[in-house]
């Protein structure tokens, strides 16, 4: 039976006052107040403390639009129309926002949308930024919620009973999940007298309809990792699933006994769905579909789905494509299915299945192996791409609904559509045009005598960035880059080249300077001028990103990057940064918000980065400061703030890792700072505030830790120092130190591979810290009952879980599940929502 809440009684009726302009409120665990009025709150420096009250903010401004932004750190809270009204937007363009701030780390606890108790529906409201540790919930008749960038995982949750990581009810319809990652649903399990007592639970679990599914990765979950299912009517219709990642899904149903057809995805009862674009690979099975009308998969690229840790083999399990009867009016076109135990099983012969085009050798296969190698870059490390002699370019069929690949380029590129989730272009793809008319600058197919409308159009290009400044004029603007082996042998100096940043307060429409094609576009110095290879200075300087690029001095610049106030809010993502000589690769003076993300800053004649004069707000996370001739990091005189070093990885510089002084909370957090030729962090005097949590040490010339008299409020936790040359932990500021380990921590092979054995004293040998929810690789802590001491968590001493494939990182669950009910079979519930698990 289910039970069903209506949302929508007298919605219309009670809405609250609608407010003439949208409005910004803050949240933060560390320095907000509840006691804060809500124009107080409109203000970064005198926020509300907790969600509950942000909402509320949002609630008493009426009218739609208004947003609220939380700040790092953990909220022991959950957003639920049963504690507070739940505000709500009016379209897409008028919705209500809740997200974490840019890109600070921020955890509740649960998400459930229902009706509010004055009987409106919650309905176009945008989550995003922030990771839920006890699920989501999206049920009643609520629609039009968008979760996006946003890490699902029950991982930690630990008392008896199920609970899915996204659970999608089916009077709900029309949401969107976004770049997400929707992970580490482990067992469930139930009290006695049961049976089954324990089973998978699963990643998503969808009822909805008129779901968007995409660039998710959904992974490592023990159940499916979608489950598409409703036995009581034609709902789960119209979903799209587009450009996804499945992977470690399926590894264990417990003692139900359907481990044979657990797997990445099951598409069981509905119509017209689609599946498309998608990377499914290393699951137990691949894709399953059921009692279908209209189901259309098409390109995606289905490979090795033969986890199987239970061992032995049945004819229902690792399975590519499995289509049962009866599935009516259906296609399955262009897709790679390629090493799986069994490619294609099909059950008898399903009314009007159109199935071709996914295998050369065989074009109308419905059943057995394809023998067709699809020469993939690199299966092992999970790189689907295609070499430029597969058998699978121009080996498709033109489909109108697919006009892109997982990569957003464009199909086709050489005459027909090539096979799978990626399309093959000699030379590299030509991104297709997103929003903003961006400018395309092409170094070998570009010309400066092409206008700057002319340059919205890739095959008429500008030929240099220089050249392409001009057109940069919109805040918001789009500059992309062509790299696929063009060298820019220019400097770029925003004097002269003149760039129009975004408006902010926020990155979502930064104006963007972008690499594309493989490799990255190289700007290089080309002669010997001791200048600066991207030198970055105005005030119009502000929300701008840098972004899949290489910044290279080449020995001839002083320096390959500087950013000097009144810029502010720059962000450097995914570039490489090096060569200077003979001053620093990166020298930031004076400039607030600045951020480099998965960002490498190397081979400098002297130090990597130099922070200089007063910065609030600088942001290091998961960079790579390798092989400078000086320091990694050095800070000189001037007030700072908020300077952050997350998931970073710091070695073999000529000198200390972190030198620095004059700043007030900085954080050091599941770092690797090793082989260094002197200190691995110095904290001056002048230091306010140090927090070192969860960090490796090692294998340093000079000291380890070194606080000075004068530093105030320094904190080391959960901190493997050890083995460096002068000593390693020097406290001479009477810093508290807590639960760090300086013996032998037993890593696997130092100095290199920093994981520890199973042998080590430093697992579940840490302290809780909230503000620390993953370890240097992004896993969840803790995976055990405690913390692990260092950068790394282990995985020892849980349950056996999936083995490790190509690309995966697996997440051996503990026993975790949760449940409204105890005493019945297993469900999925949320809040009278339930359902007996087929």
């Amino acid at each position: 039976m289910q039970t069903r809440i209506l949302c929508s009684l007298v919605g219309l009726l009670l809405l609250a006052p609608m407010s003439t302009f949208a409005t910004t409120f803050y949240t933060a665990t560390s320095g907000g107040s509840d006691g804060n009025n809500c124009s107080q709150a409109q203000n970064i420096g005198t926020p509300k403390q907790t969600i509950a009250a942000g909402i509320a903010c949002i609630t008493a401004a009426g009218g739609t639009g208004h947003t609220l932004f939380i700040r790092g750190g953990t909220y022991n809270e959950r957003i639920h129309p049963a504690d507070y009204h739940i505000p709500f937007g009016s379209d897409w363009n008028n919705v209500i926002t809740i997200s974490g701030y840019q890109n600070e780390a921020v955890t509740l606890s649960e998400i459930s949308l229902q009706g509010n108790l004055n009987g409106s529906t919650p309905q176009y409201i945008v989550f995003a930024n922030m990771s839920v540790t006890r699920g989501v919930g999206l049920v009643g008749d609520c629609h039009h919620i968008r979760l996006s960038n946003m890490d699902l995982s029950t991982a930690a949750v630990t008392e008896p009973g199920s609970f899915s990581n996204l659970f999608i009810g089916e009077f709900t319809h029309s949401h969107q999940i976004l770049n997400s990652r929707i992970h580490d649903a482990g067992l469930a399990h139930f009290d006695p007298p049961c049976s089954p007592c324990s089973y998978g639970n699963y990643g998503v679990y969808n009822k909805g309809s008129n779901i968007l599914f995409e660039g998710n990765h959904i992974n490592n979950n023990a159940g499916y990792g979608v489950h598409q299912h409703f036995s009581g009517g034609s709902t789960a219709s119209n979903n799209v699933y587009r450009n996804n990642h499945f992977y470690g899904n399926g590894y264990s149903d417990g003692d139900r006994g359907l481990n044979d057809s657990i797997g990445a995805i099951v598409l069981d009862s509905g119509s017209n769905n689609q599946f498309y674009n998608n990377l499914v690979y290393n699951n137990r099975q691949g894709v399953i579909v059921s009692k279908y009308d209209n189901i259309q998969i098409y390109n995606n690229t289905i490979y090795n789905n033969n986890l199987n840790p239970e061992g032995g083999s049945t004819a229902n399990t690792n399975i590519g494509i499995n289509i049962a009867e009866p599935v009516t009016n259906s296609f399955v076109q262009n897709n790679i299915v390629f090493g799986n135990r069994v490619d294609f099983f099909v059950t008898n012969v399903p009314s009007n299945l159109t199935m071709t085009n996914n295998c050369p050798a065989d074009s109308t296969i419905r059943n057995g192996n394809c023998s067709t190698n699809p020469l993939f870059v690199d299966a092992s490390s999970a790189n689907f791409k295609l070499q430029s002699n597969s058998p699978m370019i121009n080996a498709g069929t033109p489909i109108g609904l697919v006009t892109t690949d997982i990569d957003g380029a464009a199909r086709n590129q050489g005459g027909a559509y090539d096979m799978g989730a990626y399309e093959f272009t000699s030379g590299g793809p030509i991104p297709p045009t997103p929003t903003g008319n961006p400018i395309y600058v092409r170094g070998t197919a570009g010309s400066p005598s092409n206008t700057c409308a002319q340059a919205e159009n890739a095959n008429t290009a500008k030929q240099t960035i220089g050249d392409a400044c001009q057109c940069m004029t919109t805040p918001g603007k789009i500059m992309l880059v062509e790299g696929n082996g063009n060298t820019y042998a220019e400097e770029i100096n925003t004097q002269t080249c003149l760039l129009t940043g975004g408006n902010g307060p926020s990155y979502t429409d930064a104006t963007r300077i972008e690499g594309y094609g493989t490799p990255h576009p190289i700007i290089q110095s080309p002669v010997a001028t001791n200048d600066v290879t991207l030198y970055i200075q105005n005030a119009n300087d502000k929300y701008l990103i840098f972004k899949n690029l290489t910044i290279d001095a080449a020995s001839r610049a002083g320096n390959a990057v500087i950013v000097n106030s009144p810029a502010h809010h720059i962000r450097f993502e995914n570039v490489t940064i090096k060569g200077a000589s003979p001053n620093a690769n990166v020298f930031i003076y004076g400039v607030n918000g600045m951020e480099m993300v998965d960002t490498t800053v190397t081979q400098g004649a002297a130090n990597g980065i130099e922070l200089a004069g007063p910065i609030d707000t600088f942001l290091c996370t998961r960079c790579h400061l390798t092989s400078n001739g000086g320091k990694a990091v050095e800070v000189f005189p001037g007030v700072k703030t908020n300077i952050s070093f997350l998931q970073t990885e710091m070695h073999s510089n000529a000198t200390d890792a972190i030198d620095g002084q004059d700043i007030t909370n900085m954080l050091v957090q599941n770092s690797i700072i090793r082989s260094n030729g002197g200190k691995g962090v110095r904290i001056q005097g002048t230091m306010v505030a140090t927090k070192l949590y969860n960090n490796t040490i090692t294998a340093n010339t000079g000291n380890g830790v070194q606080c000075d008299i004068g530093a105030t409020t320094t904190e080391v936790k959960n901190t493997i120092v050890y083995n460096n040359t002068a000593g390693n932990i020097v406290n001479n500021c009477t810093a508290t130190l807590a639960t760090n380990l300086a013996t032998n921590p037993t890593f696997v092979s130092p100095p290199t591979d920093l994981h520890i054995q199973s042998t080590s004293t430093a697992i579940n040998a840490g302290t809780t810290l909230a503000s620390v929810t993953d370890d240097y690789e992004g896993n969840v802590r803790p995976r055990k009952v405690q913390y692990d001491i260092g950068a790394y968590e282990s995985d020892f001493d849980t349950p056996t879980g999936p083995p490790t494939g190509p690309d995966v990182t697996v997440l051996k669950p503990s026993v975790r599940a949760r449940s409204m009910m105890f005493d019945l079979p297993p469900m999925v519930c949320w809040h009278g929502f339930c359902n007996i698990l087929p």
